[in-house]
């Protein structure tokens, strides 16, 4: 197979697995979409805001898979006030208020995730998943070929 066939093979399958994102979406609380790295965050310095905040995303992940909605909502405001610019604070909670069936919030936390992680593919995603389940496809499909571009996105099947 010559190199030209090759790339048209890999962009095609490309293609079909970005158009194919809003089909794959699962609904209701399950905790399945979600697709932020799960690479241990908690970091030795927590002296640092940004260290600090990242732990407080961590923790506030832990309380959303055990139903403690309350207290990871304090744990994320918390990480937003110590990095305002932590996009995974900013799509942890758009995760969280989705759960809690807040979608003007959640949709609110997803986009401003996207604007401070534009090419993160993981950040993407979540985003064109909540896009895909609030009935924008089209919009949804962007993000999701955005987060199919990004070389380090680690589960890009998934978009």
């Amino acid at each position: 197979m010559r190199l030209h066939d090759v790339v048209l093979v890999v962009g095609a399958a490309s293609a079909l697995l970005a158009l194919g994102g809003c089909g794959l979406v699962k609904h209701g609380n399950s905790s399945a979409y979600r697709t932020v790295d799960r690479t241990p965050t908690f970091k030795d310095d927590g002296r640092s805001p940004k260290a600090a905040a990242q732990n407080e995303v961590g923790l506030a992940e832990e309380y959303i898979e055990g139903g403690h909605y309350e207290v990871a909502l304090d744990r994320l405001q918390r990480a937003v006030k110590l990095d305002p610019s932590s996009a995974d604070a900013y799509t942890m909670l758009g995760l969280l208020y989705e759960r809690i069936n807040r979608p003007a919030q959640a949709e609110s936390s997803y986009a401003k995730s996207v604007k401070l992680a534009p090419e993160k593919g993981d950040i993407l995603n979540n985003y064109g998943a909540w896009l895909c389940r609030s009935g924008h496809p089209v919009e949804a499909d962007s993000l999701f070929r955005k987060a199919i571009a990004d070389p380090f996105y680690k589960t890009p099947a998934l978009a």
